[in-house]
């Protein structure tokens, strides 16, 4: 729904626009000829053929979305800067860092560097628990560009849109927000 929502949005205020990204439905690719669009291309993964397990291990092509903010302070959906995204419950203690592979602008960070995870990774899974016990990712809410790549991409389906967030996960909002403003 917000895809044909952004679609819609953007064919009133441009003409000829171009639209890029996937779609889940029929119902999106109807919209999307219903909006002028002309032709489509289909992306260069075929299914379990990418290296992650989120969408691109599942045949999805890679984000390629802008990588550039719209007007200043708000994301390019047009939403309040604050929190575009969060990181809820599911990714604490996970080794996986497909979503920071996939962001364009590299807004997901952790209080280790994805090397070091990277590296954590490949222990016992004793010691990997242990010394990734409370630790998760976050993203940062002034350099998200609200692209979405990180949500499909996230093995573990632990990224929301902040619309979209679990009522238990709430909290959530503000720990993100919180581990930004401790890192100024």
């Amino acid at each position: 729904m917000r895809a044909r929502r952004g679609l819609a949005e953007v064919g009133e205020q441009e003409e000829g626009a171009i639209g890029g990204g996937g779609h889940r439905a029929g119902s999106d690719a109807t919209e999307m000829a219903l909006r002028g669009t002309v032709g489509a291309l289909p992306g260069p993964h075929k299914a379990g053929a990418g290296p992650g397990k989120g969408r691109s291990g599942r045949g999805y092509a890679p984000c390629t979305c802008t990588r550039e903010r719209g007007e200043r302070g708000r994301s390019f959906r047009g939403k309040d800067p604050f929190m575009a995204y969060v990181i809820a419950e599911p990714c604490i203690a996970t080794c996986d860092t497909a979503c920071v592979s996939v962001c364009p602008v590299e807004c997901i960070h952790g209080p280790l560097p994805a090397g070091e995870i990277a590296r954590i990774a490949e222990l016992p899974e004793g010691e990997r628990k242990t010394r990734l016990a409370r630790l998760q990712l976050y993203i940062d809410p002034e350099s998200c560009i609200s692209c979405g790549a990180c949500e499909g991409e996230c093995p573990v389906d632990a990224i929301f849109d902040e619309d979209e967030l679990p009522a238990e996960w709430q909290h959530y909002r503000e720990i993100n927000a919180r581990f930004f403003a401790q890192r100024a």
